[in-house]
């Protein structure tokens, strides 16, 4: 620590700002339960968001798909990990798929679209999917989609306000701020 006001999304500085990632995943089952989902599925690249998923659906007692479990959050982010993901999940020989996708990033989603398009996938007649998105990223979706997007420039403009805070040395009461997310429902697409 050289002394240096900091900011970050990364938790491990006390002062930033945090996706309430527990409400996203709630928030994510929630949609898909309400379209009539009885086998909900996360497609992650976080193992945390990927517990969370889990005992939340545990909570509501919905029944995640079977044998997806084992290798569903490797914890990183591999190249094509969207795709990967959803030929592994809807491959003619997997028996148990899921019928809504819940992904937590629209890095994953966009890597998603190719496969889901490949494999024809009924979206969403027999596929719900809800999705991060970040508010103007460009990313084109082809499909009706439910987004929870941020807004990067709300996010910039709270940052920068926490720094000129930290430099003329106000107290930031709290130091972490909680940033909401607007559902956008695309089903008009």
């Amino acid at each position: 620590d050289l002394g240096l006001p900091h900011s970050s999304a990364a938790d491990v500085f006390s002062n930033g700002i945090d996706f309430d990632m527990d409400e996203f995943i709630r928030t994510g089952i929630d949609i898909l339960l309400q379209k009539g989902c009885k086998t909900p599925w996360i497609i992650t690249n976080n193992e945390d968001y990927g517990n969370i998923f889990m005992s939340i659906i545990k909570e509501k007692d919905v029944s995640p798909t079977p044998k997806l479990v084992p290798k569903a959050f490797p914890g990183y982010l591999p190249k094509h990990f969207g795709y990967t993901s959803i030929m592994e999940i809807f491959a003619p020989s997997s028996k148990n798929k899921p019928d809504g996708l819940l992904f937590t990033d629209d890095t994953i989603i966009r890597d998603a679209v190719i496969g889901i398009l490949e494999l024809d996938l009924k979206v969403p007649d027999k596929l719900q999917i809800v999705t991060h998105a970040n508010k103007g990223s460009g990313i084109f979706i082809p499909f009706p989609v439910t987004l929870l997007e941020y807004d990067p420039d709300i996010i910039a403009k709270k940052f920068g306000q926490m720094l000129i805070n930290m430099f003329n040395g106000k107290n930031l009461n709290p130091g972490r701020i909680t940033m909401p997310f607007k559902i956008v429902d695309q089903n008009k697409i």
